[in-house]
């Protein structure tokens, strides 16, 4: 699920830019075949745009935003307290959050699933049910009781027939053709589905419901051709009832009836050119602008562990933060926090200097699942800095985490946080970084020689202390390096002018313009 959840975020963000684009621009237009198209492009881009990547030279920095926070390599806190086991309840409850997560989507997907099974199943039965006989390329089935009128692709059911004259069963005959010589049944399906696939997402339901009300004005427009409009707005004035009961149809007596009277009443215009011209940009824009919001993802997906470059290529040392199968613990992730707890401990020099804070340590697991490269990354007291490093170069064999079915090694990062008192759970919770108050100091110079630029910098707190390992990425693209044991970078680029990001854990980001 939580591999899963940045598709869920763009494809919701396609379905709500559209319908805005619907609702104050195309609303009020009579153009309804250009409408519908426009809605059902609009369901099919939702789903399909976000699987379809964007080269990262064509993506601007202001774009590389929302998939940073959704994914994250980092575990949770772990609390060590002087001469108490850790409180891992607390670990727990976050560690479970994606499944809760997972089981209420799944909760809900089954749910609405099993409810749309049975409106069909109960929908083919009333069809299988029913004496039909043909009408032109259509089944039609009559019923003297008052049941609703309605079409299910080529089938018409014409209920409360008793009242009804020949002139006027003839005219639904000829609405309800029109549904379905246009397949309207079609979008009224897709919609439903896709409204089961995004069933949080209330949103979604408008598309079902702005479909039905078009395909009416389109029947109805089509039906009136040559005809005398007001008799019709008669006869569905005089049917109209709230229809109910089979909602996967398309209905002729429905509540929206003074809305489809008024509509063929009114005076049919030409679209403006800005909004058409609108029209056409709008899906290329939004393509552009929601997936840029992917490339941050994968930057964080793919991180070489040579310190000059974050590339897209895959290489055989590639590392990783963020993998389709991320690796696992022997029990779990519980079985892991309790592993910590059972096995750091507070150094008894650090307790009597009363000494307490975060350790930020880094380690990777390997294609083999061995945790190696331990190291601590910021911390605040040389023993107990020493003990987090131990127990996790320590750590039992993991099972090694794969992308595309290759094991891959995958890079974590665990705070640690040593406190004299129990203070129960932690207040970081997954994905969360603690600032601290020193800032982060960033010097440079930019060469430019035979139309490349280099950037050569140093990275350091407040207090001068070099920064060792600092991700310094070129805005906009996969290139990027790390500082090395002195804070210094050396990083080239093809941008004269451009923008770095920097970033280094309990250290507030920062982007630099050269």
């Amino acid at each position: 699920m939580k591999t899963i959840l940045p598709y869920f975020l763009e494809a919701n963000g396609y379905l709500l830019v559209f319908l805005a684009f619907y609702v104050f621009v195309l609303k009020n237009e009579t153009q309804f075949r250009l409408k519908r198209a426009f809605l059902l492009l609009a369901l099919l881009v939702s789903v399909v745009f976000p699987w379809i990547p964007i080269e990262s030279s064509a993506i601007p920095a202001l774009f590389q935003s929302i998939s940073h926070t959704v994914q994250s390599h980092w575990l949770p806190e772990i609390v060590i307290t002087a001469g108490e086991k850790t409180s891992a309840w607390a670990w727990v409850y976050k560690a479970d959050f994606w499944s809760v997560i997972q089981w209420v989507y799944l909760t809900g997907f089954v749910v609405f699933l099993l409810f749309f099974i049975v409106q069909l199943i109960h929908l083919i039965g009333l069809i299988r049910s029913a004496e039909t006989h043909q009408w032109r390329n259509c089944w039609v089935a009559e019923s003297n009781e008052g049941a609703e009128t309605f079409s299910f692709f080529n089938f018409i059911f014409i209920g409360n027939t008793s009242v009804l004259t020949a002139q006027e069963k003839l005219e639904i005959l000829r609405h309800e053709q029109v549904h379905a010589s246009q397949w309207h049944s079609v979008d009224i399906l897709l919609s439903n589905v896709i409204s089961i696939l995004f069933w949080f997402n209330p949103l979604v339901r408008a598309y079902k419901k702005i479909f039905i009300q078009l395909h009416e004005f389109e029947a109805d427009a089509r039906a009136v051709e040559n005809k005398d409009v007001n008799e019709y707005c008669n006869l569905l004035a005089r049917v109209a009832l709230q229809s109910a009961g089979i909602p996967l149809a398309n209905h002729f007596n429905h509540s929206l009836t003074i809305k489809r009277i008024s509509m063929m009443k009114t005076m049919k215009k030409k679209m403006q050119g800005w909004k058409m011209a609108g029209l056409i940009a709008l899906f290329p824009v939004t393509f552009f602008i929601i997936s840029c919001q992917k490339q941050g993802l994968e930057e964080a997906k793919k991180v070489d562990d040579k310190p000059t470059t974050l590339v897209a290529e895959r290489t055989e040392d590639q590392l990783y933060t963020i993998v389709e199968q991320m690796p696992e613990f022997p029990g779990g992730e519980e079985k892991l926090m309790k592993y910590l707890s059972d096995n750091i401990k507070y150094p008894e020099e650090s307790q009597k200097k009363g000494t307490e804070g975060t350790v930020f340590v880094t380690f990777e697991v390997d294609e083999k699942g061995k945790v190696t490269n331990p190291a601590v990354v910021k911390g605040f007291d040389a023993a107990c800095d020493q003990e987090a490093k131990r127990v996790i170069a320590q750590s039992p064999i993991w099972i090694p985490g794969k992308q595309n079915g290759r094991a891959v090694k995958v890079k974590y990062t665990l705070p640690i946080r040593f406190a004299l008192a129990n203070e129960g759970p932690s207040d970081v919770s997954v994905g969360e970084i603690k600032t601290v108050d020193s800032e982060m100091v960033v010097s440079f110079k930019k060469v430019e020689k035979n139309g490349k630029v280099t950037i050569e910098g140093k990275i350091s707190n407040k207090e001068g202390s070099p920064l060792n390992g600092a991700i310094i990425v070129l805005a906009g693209t996969h290139t990027g390096t790390t500082s090395d044991f002195n804070g210094h970078f050396n990083l080239s680029s093809d941008q004269s002018i451009g923008e770095l990001a920097i970033s280094f854990v309990g250290y507030e980001g920062k982007k630099i313009s050269f």
